[in-house]
């Protein structure tokens, strides 16, 4: 976490971070600003909102350039095509993956043609390559992916989506349970101890549900379903969630 940028420490705090990054910025050792919209592996966490349009405004101001690193969460993830859009601020270049194909392996750099025509001619050595880049088979499920991502119903079936499973979550009740948080279908479940967010992994791993611990003590349950899950098959998960809850020491019976 960066804590300046959560809702619940003062602006004064943010006010001192925006300076120590005008510092820094105006050294000229910086070369480019990388941020995820919405950290993934650091626990599903939702910046305030002045954060990237406080970010955009820096990287004019200096000149470097901004990335937004949206492999995570691009592509409706988190209800928009790309996170970016819940603030309102477009980078310079942005990094793409994972649901750019429905989870086949292709990857993609998109930025501005001011940035993207910056690249220098080759000379015959490949200035920027990738592993991920641009096999034939990856691009064709990526083509077919971007055509339902394009569709507004793809979004708004993953809000509807999302709306249930934070109805649900939020009626579980938990002393281990510190939080609920995310957008869209990227949703994190924050807990007390990493040690019951681990347990939870391996009993819902006998249980058929494949989840993920994040956060930097991984204590945070990550929860990243399919778009087409059911109401049926998320209100089972969540009850497989509290059930297990449920059975540690201390819970509420």
């Amino acid at each position: 976490r960066l804590p300046y940028w959560l809702p619940e420490f003062s602006a004064d705090r943010r006010a001192e971070l925006k300076r120590e990054l005008q510092t820094v910025l105006a050294s000229g050792q910086v070369g480019a600003i990388l941020v995820e919209p919405i950290q993934g592996r650091g626990g599903e966490v939702v910046p305030s909102p002045d954060f990237l349009p406080t970010l955009r405004k820096l990287a004019d101001l200096s000149g470097v350039v901004l990335i937004h690193d949206e492999i995570y969460t691009g592509f409706n993830r988190t209800g928009r095509l790309f996170a970016s859009e819940h603030f309102g601020v477009i980078p310079d270049l942005i990094c793409l993956g994972k649901g750019m194909a429905s989870g086949f392996p292709i990857s993609a750099c998109v930025g501005s043609a001011e940035r993207m025509d910056a690249w220098p001619e080759s000379s015959g050595e490949a200035l920027h390559t990738s592993t991920f880049l641009g096999n034939p088979v990856g691009c064709a499920m990526a083509l077919a992916a971007i055509q339902e991502h394009c569709r507004p119903e793809t979004a708004a079936a993953v809000e509807r989506s999302a709306r249930f499973w934070r109805e649900a979550l939020a009626e579980i009740d938990s002393p281990y349970v510190k939080t609920v948080r995310g957008l869209g279908l990227m949703i994190g479940v924050e807990l007390n101890s990493a040690a019951v967010s681990q347990g939870w992994m391996l009993v819902a791993l006998k249980q058929g549900l494949l989840v993920l611990a994040g956060g930097p003590k991984g204590n945070v349950i990550s929860l990243t379903p399919p778009f087409d899950l059911t109401e049926v098959e998320m209100g089972w998960a969540v009850s497989r969630l509290q059930e297990y809850l449920t059975s540690l020491p201390g819970s509420i019976s």
